[in-house]
């Protein structure tokens, strides 16, 4: 697949986008918004928000096609010690589009004091990073990754991911990453005591929070 690809930084303008490419992939990718059986009309309304917020942290980046501006993946990026106020957006959620959003808190959720905890305040969280199925893995979504990695660098932090596949777990065990906390599917209790996500068929076995490194990435094309 030939492609010419623009990276740039997202802006509020990019979140329409944003957002439908995201509730297209999520839909159809992640294991928990399948389990679910999410649609995109169920959480495009969350996610355009909910986007707009991330993106004012000036952290996110996009690929778009240099002629005609489509997009074709991002990553979105937050300080990790700023809050998303999420919770007015959350009471307006369909309530299986909030079991996944309390899972994913769970998991990182590193208890005060510790020196993950410590971590976590001093770093860039990866939110969401989504490409287009048919160029995932490729040079573009790594050129996206690597964009990331430099922008925490030029700020001193390190960089955190929520990983919620068997697959995309598999390649961050490959980096030099490290898992912060795991949190089994079969044993997660929601907040009303039920286990929504006890049947979550294998080999997606766990969710897991991850402090990635960018030691063997090498250097973006250009910044």
């Amino acid at each position: 697949m030939s492609i010419k690809v623009i990276y740039r930084n997202l802006n509020r303008k990019d979140a329409k986008a944003v957002a439908r490419l995201a509730c297209l992939e999520l839909c159809h990718t992640d294991p928990l918004y399948k389990y679910m059986c999410m649609t995109e009309a169920d959480i495009l309304p969350f996610f355009r928000v909910y986007i707009k917020t991330i993106i004012s942290h000036k952290l996110s980046i996009g690929a778009f096609d240099r002629k005609t501006g489509r997009l074709y993946g991002f990553v979105l990026c937050s300080h990790a010690n700023k809050q998303l106020h999420r919770d007015v957006i959350d009471g307006l959620n369909p309530i299986k589009l909030n079991r996944i959003l309390r899972i994913m808190d769970k998991v990182k959720d590193l208890g005060k004091g510790s020196e993950e905890a410590e971590l976590f305040e001093s770093s860039v969280l990866v939110e969401l990073a989504v490409s287009e199925r048919c160029l995932s893995d490729t040079p573009v979504d790594r050129e996206l990754c690597l964009r990331v990695h430099q922008k925490a660098r030029n700020l001193g932090k390190a960089v955190l991911s929520v990983a919620t596949a068997f697959d995309s777990q598999a390649l961050l065990r490959l980096g030099n990453g490290r898992v912060l906390k795991s949190i089994s599917y079969k044993t997660y209790k929601d907040k009303d005591g039920t286990s929504p996500f006890k049947e979550m068929p294998e080999p997606d076995v766990n969710i897991e929070f991850w402090v990635l490194s960018d030691v063997g990435f090498g250097k973006p094309s250009s910044l």
